[in-house]
């Protein structure tokens, strides 16, 4: 009885144990069979392969190699289109001074496209970046008088007279501050600059130096890039300035993005050619 009884318990668990093994067996040759299925990629469509998804792409046909923004433009299509809006303007009700800085404007940002003075395909050359700077600078600069524009200022009155806005500003004085108890506390710490732009050219010569203003920083980001120098203070140098040239155009600070960038420049013509400039 005792042997009967124990024969009936180890018949089950040895087809059991053979059910487990063949069990293991069976899956072991069926993940080896098995293959492995690649996970598909999600594509972005980004038809000039900048980085730049299409939906987001203000040039979608950006040329391979060439440096692009945020919004996926080029330094080169950023001016050329810059020119294309400041050369559309009509200028019959444009003084003769207002005349003379659009076309100043226009041909400094038209140097700035010379591929002989800045190409980012090719080193960088001490005998070009301070002429090719200079003209970046001097194109913004115009720019900002055509437009109206007056940096780290609140606009508190505008007028319309002869085809041209007059605009009166409101702005905290710049350098040391003298109370006096006498004066008008508001006339103590703040100034009121007007300025003039004619009408023609307030909104076009803005959007040309949103544009221009880009396109210094995507060259000025290049140069950076090619800095080839082992000097660690004039990378830190430029690499600040150009963070800080960010903060400004996020708070619309044109004239401060502008040095920001020129400083950028300094430290990269001291690292390449072994002396700053100054701007």
């Amino acid at each position: 009885m005792e042997l009967r009884h124990s024969m009936s318990v180890l018949i089950p668990r040895s087809f059991l144990i053979f059910l487990l093994v063949s069990l293991f067996f069976f899956l072991l040759l069926l993940s080896a069979c098995t293959q492995e299925q690649p996970i598909e990629e999600i594509k972005i469509p980004d038809a000039d392969q900048d980085g730049i998804e299409d939906t987001l792409d203000e040039c979608s046909t950006t040329p391979l190699l060439e440096p692009v923004g945020k919004q996926g433009c080029s330094a080169r299509e950023l001016r050329e289109s810059a020119l294309s809006l400041l050369q559309a303007v009509p200028t019959d009700t444009l003084t003769k001074k207002e005349k003379e800085m659009l076309a100043f404007a226009i041909a400094n940002i038209t140097q700035t496209l010379d591929p002989s003075l800045f190409n980012e395909q090719q080193d960088l050359s001490c005998t070009t970046i301070k002429p090719f700077v200079f003209a970046q600078m001097h194109a913004v600069r115009l720019l900002e008088n055509l437009s109206c524009i007056v940096d780290d200022a609140v606009l508190v009155n505008a007028t319309e007279e002869e085809n041209h806005y007059i605009a009166v500003f409101k702005k905290k004085k710049a350098g040391k501050v003298v109370i006096n108890a006498s004066d008008d506390a508001e006339a103590q710490f703040f100034e009121y600059p007007s300025v003039t732009c004619p009408q023609v050219l307030q909104v076009p010569a803005g959007q040309a130096l949103e544009k221009v203003l880009s396109a210094h920083f995507v060259f000025a980001n290049v140069g950076y890039q090619k800095m080839t120098c082992e000097q660690e203070d004039a990378k830190t140098g430029a690499l600040r300035n150009l963070g800080n040239s960010i903060e400004n155009y996020n708070m619309g600070r044109y004239q401060h993005i502008v040095d920001n960038l020129g400083l950028a420049w300094g430290y990269v013509h001291a690292c390449e050619c072994g002396d700053p400039f100054q701007l």
